[in-house]
């Protein structure tokens, strides 16, 4: 049984309606080089955010990795009183373990992402006290690592549909979601969780199921409650046996480390930074108040924030009989459900709904169904576009503005009708100030300008390279010398 297929090659949704220019362009140097250039276009886009503050929660996560290059540890101690200045004399980023000493609230596997550029600044001489360095190292790594996902992500769909279409699908996943203005942001859970979610689910596609257990072990290694996401995947494995002894032997490494490190620092395999919040404490919220909040609440919901994944909806229903897309639409439905009942089920300070970030490509994926049902449709066409257009200008908004308008401090962000206020949200808040949103908006559009420019450039350099090579090849032999 197969796990998902490409429909016939109808008409490819990026055609219509454009010049024939753009499209001749799009068709000879970004298609065939499309992954190098979601790389490069989304991190430039990422990376360029023009608010650079980053959120608390990755504080810990980027001094484990100043940790782990100049200590060989992942002991904070010594940090202490760096990140003390940022969070107050005892920051919640922090734990004790059972050894006395302070190590990371948060899941520590995603600073490794962070260790490279933290090197950099350690063979350059920057002391760790330069908190300003090491939080652009973060917050470049993070946004490395979310393109990576993107440009992943891409890969897969190309196993699914026409380039083209997989194109759109990873465009949307990249800019008009909270993958941008989320997931992109900073060096903490979510990115590396989107890089092995995407390499778990082309791993899948492709029958590597080493790979793919060694993937979807890390995604939950790297953010816990992408649990759900692994379980709901899983029975993509069972039709064949040999795969699922196989995925389970490539999840023992992560699956190994994770239980190493928290025995070792927590006192036991399956004791976490998080402590008693992951258990009833934990799990105390409403279900309904944190189904409805995520999905269409103006403040927070998904739908709200980025419309154009209604389309998936309908995708998950189109798709349903082949087996990736309905386990897709199965698991995406589970983790919904499953942060809805987290106490915190907003996700803290965040533009959109941060709990819902992990499983974005899951509704990325699910748009495929319908781009191969539709593309040739006029009415879908414009229909797409304009959800699409909605959602991209929203978060291009919130790189712009957000968090300057200083909403979340100024409200009761845990009375539910907070968030269901239709004219008091953090979007209406970016409309506060006119000019500003003018001056800040048309800065950041720049900037995407600049980050396609260059990902087109990067496509240039990389297909006429290819091309040089491939005539290279086919040329003849010379004759031997007489």
């Amino acid at each position: 049984m197969s796990l998902g297929e490409g429909s016939p090659r109808q008409l490819p949704i990026i055609r219509q309606g454009y010049s024939r220019m753009p499209v001749r362009l799009v068709e000879r140097y970004v298609l065939p080089q499309a992954a190098l250039f979601l790389l490069v276009a989304t991190f430039v886009s990422f990376y360029g955010q023009l608010d650079r503050k980053q959120s608390a929660d990755t504080y810990a996560t980027v001094y484990t990795a100043v940790a782990v290059v100049r200590d060989g540890s992942f002991r904070l101690d010594r940090y202490l009183p760096i990140i003390q200045v940022r969070s107050g004399e005892r920051p919640g980023q922090l734990d004790r373990g059972e050894d006395g000493h302070l190590y990371s609230h948060f899941p520590v596997a995603p600073a490794f992402f962070g260790v490279p550029a933290v090197a950099v600044l350690a063979a350059a001489g920057v002391s760790p006290e330069n908190w300003g360095a090491h939080m652009e190292a973060g917050f470049l790594s993070g946004a490395l690592a979310t393109a990576a996902a993107v440009a992943l992500f891409f890969l897969l769909l190309t196993r699914l549909t026409t380039r083209p279409r997989a194109l759109v699908a990873a465009a949307v996943l990249a800019w008009a979601t909270p993958v941008w203005t989320i997931a992109g942001q900073g060096l903490w859970q979510h990115g590396p969780a989107l890089l092995a979610l995407a390499g778990a689910l082309l791993a899948i596609v492709s029958r590597r199921p080493v790979p793919a257990g060694f993937a979807l072990a890390s995604m939950v290694v790297f953010r816990p409650s992408t649990v759900v996401l692994a379980a709901l995947l899983l029975p993509l494995f069972v039709p064949r046996p040999r795969a699922l002894a196989l995925g389970a032997l490539g999840a023992l490494p992560p699956a190994a480390f994770l239980a190493a490190y928290n025995w070792t620092v927590f006192g036991s395999p399956l004791s976490t930074g998080y402590g008693d919040v992951t258990g009833e404490a934990g799990f105390s919220g409403s279900l309904l108040e944190g189904l409805s909040g995520n999905l269409v609440a103006p403040g927070r919901g998904i739908f709200v924030y980025a419309p154009v994944l209604l389309v998936a909806v309908a995708g998950a229903v189109l798709g349903r009989r082949l087996p990736l897309y309905r386990w897709a639409a199965l698991a995406l439905v589970a983790h919904v459900l499953f942060v809805a009942r987290w106490f915190e089920w907003w996700g803290g300070e965040a533009f959109g709904p941060r709990q819902l970030v992990d499983a974005l490509p899951l509704f990325a994926l699910l748009l495929v169904p319908a781009l191969d049902r539709w593309a040739a449709s006029p009415r879908f066409r414009r229909l797409f576009a304009a959800l699409a257009a909605w959602s991209v200008a929203v978060h291009l908004l919130g790189a712009a503005l957000w968090p300057g308008t200083g909403w979340y401090d100024s409200h009761a962000v845990r009375e539910f009708g907070t968030w269901w206020s239709l004219t008091d949200t953090e979007l209406t808040a970016l409309f506060s100030d006119p000019g500003r949103l003018l001056a800040r908006g048309g800065l950041m559009a720049l900037v995407v300008l600049g980050a396609l420019a260059a990902g087109l450039l990067a496509a240039l350099v990389a297909e006429a390279w290819s091309s040089r090579r491939g005539a290279r090849a086919r040329a003849p032999a010379l004759p031997p010398a007489r």
